[in-house]
């Protein structure tokens, strides 16, 4: 088992991270000194164990100063009109209990509490928060499925915080390096979700999705340029990742089920594996979703057809506001097919849902009667295997999704730790696997 690690750790190993992080558009800036970038995620550390009258608070911080991020207002806001900074008419030392005090007036999904050093009256440099850098939301809802476009956070250092002992260094709102349950990683950038063991197993429903909405299309593939052909299918997976992103803003925690498509909530394969409680029969995620990629590439064939030439007949202009309308009707039903699924892991027990994103019951009770003694834990989409991990080491959450996989090879469990991790677990031959946390999101959130 792996050692804890400690904000010293992620010292140790982000200047190779930083460094390395050149796929971004624009190089990396330079990081603070070593004695700045200490103080800095030291106190951010700390800070995140605090609470202010019983709230847990999140927060985002970036190391920059007023002229730098002055010039990158003027030169974005522009073309992103939410974007702002608003210096404090008394800078405050960085500390603990200076950034607990003032976190709860920040939204840290678009507010960014702006750090730079500053010299003291014995000309000592310090770190001091000197402002508000309001981001706008764009780019969170953009990362968690909930818009189609974002414009992303600075390219400046940032540390966000939003669970205790929990830190997420980032730049251009990608996360670098995280720190979470005394485990340091680098966040991959592919989810078993999108490849590997758990998305093979995924597969025939997303092929049936795409072979759906080409049908209601009249068409042989949806992007026939070949441009976004994947579309649908990333849209598929996202939809899974919403739902698990809404579970962890709960903060309670829970586990979803995904069997073949053919099971029902009173399956005889269930037998010996799961009880039911709350049987129903619940398909709006996937009819909604069919929905929305269809009004979505009917509305930009118009809109990148006659309505992009210099003469537009109104039959033109009225087919697009119908279809932009429908879309947007859908893509709020998309929203409220997630948000009725996540609100049903409050209850105790398991969400139970096809590869269709049909839901077919939750309070589940998982029963499943294993001998298995260890999960292989996976950091990497295809599964290989970094190391093996006693199943006693976890919860009882942990443990029943474990030997509920184990019995049955074609399914996958997704849990939702209360502290906000979420694993897959995926049994592979003989071979149970986990990977321990896949649903990192933006900012590493």
């Amino acid at each position: 088992m792996a050692a804890y690690v400690y904000p010293e750790n992620l010292l140790q190993k982000l200047p190779a991270v930083w460094n390395a992080s050149q796929g971004f558009g624009t190089p990396p800036p330079a990081l603070p000194g070593p004695g700045e970038l200490s103080a800095l995620v030291d106190v951010a550390y700390h800070a995140s164990f605090l609470t202010e009258e019983q709230r847990r608070l999140g927060f985002r911080l970036v190391y920059a100063s007023s002229d730098e991020l002055g010039e990158y207002v003027r030169n974005y806001g522009k073309f992103h009109h939410s974007l702002s900074v608003s210096p404090l008419s008394r800078p405050l030392p960085l500390t603990a209990s200076e950034l607990i005090k003032l976190a709860p007036a920040t939204d840290y999904t678009r507010m960014l509490i702006c750090v730079a050093p500053a010299q003291d009256r014995r000309k000592r440099r310090r770190l001091e928060i000197w402002g508000l850098l309001d981001a706008g939301g764009s780019w969170w809802s953009f990362t968690h499925g909930e818009g189609e476009s974002g414009f992303p956070p600075p390219n400046f250092l940032t540390i966000a915080a939003t669970e205790p002992g929990q830190l997420s260094v980032s730049r251009n709102g990608w996360p670098l390096l995280n720190l979470r349950h005394g485990v340091l990683s680098v966040p991959s950038r592919s989810s078993p979700i999108h490849r590997g063991p758990v998305s093979e197993f995924l597969e025939p429903a997303r092929t049936a999705f795409y072979r759906e909405l080409c049908s209601r299309l009249n068409a042989e593939c949806y992007d026939p340029e070949g441009h976004d052909d994947d579309y649908p299918a990333r849209f598929f997976n996202e939809y899974l990742e919403r739902i698990l992103f809404h579970i962890r803003e709960k903060h309670h925690g829970g586990t979803l089920l995904v069997v073949p498509e053919d099971f029902a909530s009173d399956d005889g394969r269930l037998v010996d594996l799961a009880t039911v409680k709350y049987q129903l029969d619940y398909s709006r995620g996937w009819n909604a979703a069919i929905d929305y990629l269809e009004a979505h590439r009917r509305y930009y064939d118009i809109y990148f057809g006659p309505y992009s030439k210099d003469q537009v007949s109104k039959d033109a202009i009225d087919r697009l506001g119908t279809w932009e309308s429908q879309m947007e009707d859908a893509r709020e039903a998309v929203a409220d097919s997630v948000r009725f699924v996540a609100a049903l892991s409050a209850v105790d027990g398991a969400l139970l849902m096809t590869n269709r994103l049909k839901l077919i019951g939750f309070g589940t009770e998982i029963i499943a009667a294993s001998r298995i003694a260890e999960v292989d834990l996976s950091i990497v989409a295809s599964g290989r295997r970094k190391a093996g991990q006693a199943i006693e080491a976890y919860g009882t959450r942990h443990r029943t999704a474990i030997r509920f996989c184990s019995r049955y090879e074609d399914a996958v469990a997704f849990i939702v730790s209360s502290d906000g991790g979420v694993k897959a677990v995926k049994r592979v031959g003989a071979r149970v696997i986990m990977w321990p946390d896949i649903n990192s999101g933006a900012f590493g959130l």
